[in-house]
């Protein structure tokens, strides 16, 4: 992190759900992980990725069905009538997915989607019913509904009941940010 020049990340090289991430995953085509993954410089991806290939097949065997989900949306909230000041971080959306192994001289990893309906973390959707009134639907259709459609969505809720509440959409990390922990984090390691 030291040496990372923030000038230098380009906006289509992040892997978030905008652009061509999203629209490859949405595609139903298998997406190569290597593409959006810098595997060189993390030794521990793909030793985590065979675990979760295991665990889902596994899941699936034991289960009838794979608990594994791509988390496309995040909520970060407070409780404003328990704890106003604790900042909770929730999964909002998510989409079913399969990894799987393409062996060769280097073998890659593919992430492929079958169906474009992401799925609202149910326990949130709860949460936010008891609480605040908040109705969301459990599922959407990705290919027709955006990630502005579904922010406009909640915002409007939100506002019904407390107009003061702000609610806003991040779709590009902050790199500036991101940048200054790690810088912390390194620093402190070498202290």
């Amino acid at each position: 992190p030291i040496v990372l020049r923030i000038e230098s990340v380009r906006g289509d090289q992040l892997c978030t759900w905008k652009g061509k991430f999203a629209d490859e995953m949405l595609s139903g085509k298998k997406v190569p992980l290597n593409r959006w993954l810098r595997f060189e410089d993390q030794p521990q991806l793909p030793s985590s990725f065979d675990r979760i290939i295991q665990e889902t097949r596994r899941d699936r065997n034991e289960y009838g069905f794979s608990s594994l989900r791509l988390v496309i949306a995040f909520l970060n909230w407070h409780n404003l009538k328990e704890a106003p000041n604790d900042r909770i971080c929730s999964p909002l959306l998510w989409l079913p997915v399969e990894i799987s192994k393409a062996k060769g001289v280097r073998d890659q990893y593919v992430l492929s989607c079958a169906d474009p309906v992401a799925e609202y973390n149910p326990a949130l959707r709860h949460m936010l019913r008891q609480l605040y009134n908040i109705d969301l639907p459990e599922e959407v259709d990705l290919s027709t509904v955006s990630m502005t459609d579904v922010h406009a969505n909640l915002m409007r809720q939100i506002h019904q009941s407390e107009p003061g509440v702000r609610l806003d959409l991040q779709e590009r990390p902050q790199i500036r940010l991101i940048l200054q922990k790690a810088v912390q984090r390194v620093n402190r390691f070498n202290r």
